[in-house]
């Protein structure tokens, strides 16, 4: 839909791919599975889990492999986060047991470690959410601000319902703040 619209935003968008797949040719690959099955009969020295909402099963559904079911020497989850599931949640029925099974959890949020400590009883790492490491000045850079003023709201998300788009503009329009959108920007 907003490639439609904005084709800059299109061909932002294409660029943005472009990069990351060369940047991926470059390293040792192993083959492109795409069923747990196959999944399961290769072994994998280690396995990183991560990062972002994929422990988030009321918007993808639950994978244990998400979870750490994976034929690994160590299964790792870093900066793992359970998006909007709440901790007060009724959790699905294998979680803890595959939560457990991780070697090491670090989590990127309050709620995602609240979930963790609940369910299996490990006390996960906190730890930086990797998008705050990128410098968003070239993003920035073709911006021009409306306003003299260095109050702004940056918005960074790639999910955006009608309540939260609603939120952030009275909450900028009462408090006097510009908002900048980066990444996925919203019709903000």
């Amino acid at each position: 839909r907003g490639f439609l619209r904005n084709p800059f935003y299109a061909y932002g968008q294409w660029c943005k791919q472009r990069v990351f797949a060369e940047a991926r040719s470059a390293f040792q690959m192993s083959p492109h599975v795409t069923n747990q099955d196959e999944l399961l009969q290769r072994h994998y020295d280690t396995v990183v889990i991560g990062s972002d909402v994929v422990w988030n099963y009321e918007l993808f559904g639950y994978d244990p492999v998400f979870f750490g079911a994976v034929n690994a020497g160590r299964t790792i989850a870093f900066a793992a986060s359970f998006g909007s599931v709440s901790w007060e949640a009724s959790h699905p029925e294998r979680m803890a047991s595959d939560l457990s099974m991780l070697n090491a959890i670090a989590v990127r949020d309050e709620n995602s470690r609240r979930i963790v400590e609940t369910c299996s009883q490990t006390k996960p790492v906190m730890t930086l959410d990797p998008t705050l490491i990128y410098d968003f000045s070239q993003d920035l850079a073709g911006l021009e601000s409306t306003t003299d003023s260095a109050d702004y709201i940056l918005v960074y998300s790639y999910f955006h319902t009608e309540v939260f788009i609603d939120s952030v503009r009275k909450y900028a329009k009462k408090e006097g703040f510009e908002v900048i959108c980066v990444g996925y920007p919203p019709p903000l």
